[in-house]
């Protein structure tokens, strides 16, 4: 049997809690109107479509997903042992990775370079330069095609590069590279690298590899931010 209640309000008749038993479902139609929603907790898949708009402050422990949007991080990657590559994989769907690392250092003499993976690593199709300023007023810069640079100039084997680099599309195919570094060899100075690639018809950002020119990337810790 079904009919129509028409009330101002609904309470419960023994506790604060009305309960709406498992299989059973309150269904909104799309012209109703909810004036307020006060709840501390929420449980299961909450879907908001459309315009939905919320007001105040999200504090959640876990990581949010709300209409699209998205925000993860790696793991920390701490170099205790000499490697050739760090390589960080890319989650699927994200548009913006943002790489910080700490005093990372190579064992040979030579740059430090980024370079990023449509599923396998691009060798070629790079556009972009690098320069460093210091405080004596000297400066530098290059231009690169076969990978980014991280900080150009930067060769000796007791560096420390410090800085955060962002890779962000444009759309899926399109990847902008930003960076800024400080060495702690010379701490007044800094250090800036842009560019932009083309991950080729279809592809997606998979990955990102952290690699020297020569030898092991001998120090330092890396962390991914994803969203």
């Amino acid at each position: 049997m079904t009919g129509i209640i028409k009330t101002d309000q609904l309470q419960g008749a023994q506790s604060t809690t009305i309960t709406i038993p498992t299989g059973n479902k309150i269904s909104i139609t799309d012209s109703a109107t909810i004036g307020t929603l006060n709840a501390t907790t929420m449980k299961g898949v909450t879907t908001f479509a459309d315009s939905a708009v919320f007001s105040g402050h999200l504090s959640t422990s876990q990581t949010p997903n709300l209409n699209g949007f998205r925000y993860s991080t790696s793991s920390v990657t701490t170099v205790s042992s000499a490697v050739s590559s760090i390589d960080l994989s890319v989650p699927a769907n994200t548009s913006i990775v943002t790489v910080v690392y700490n005093q990372l250092s190579q064992s040979s003499s030579g740059e430090i370079y980024f370079r990023v993976s449509n599923g396998s690593y691009l060798t070629s199709g790079y556009e972009g330069g690098s320069m460093y300023v210091n405080s004596s007023s000297s400066q530098g810069a290059t231009n690169y095609t076969g990978q980014f640079g991280l900080a150009y100039g930067f060769t000796a084997t007791d560096n420390s590069l410090s800085g955060i680099a962002q890779f962000a599309t444009t759309t899926t195919r399109q990847v902008i590279y930003t960076n800024t570094v400080n060495s702690g060899n010379y701490a007044s100075g800094t250090i800036h690298a842009c560019g932009r690639i083309d991950l080729g018809a279809g592809n997606t950002l998979a990955g990102i590899r952290i690699y020297p020119n020569s030898g092991n990337i001998d120090s330092g810790t890396v962390k991914c931010y994803f969203s």
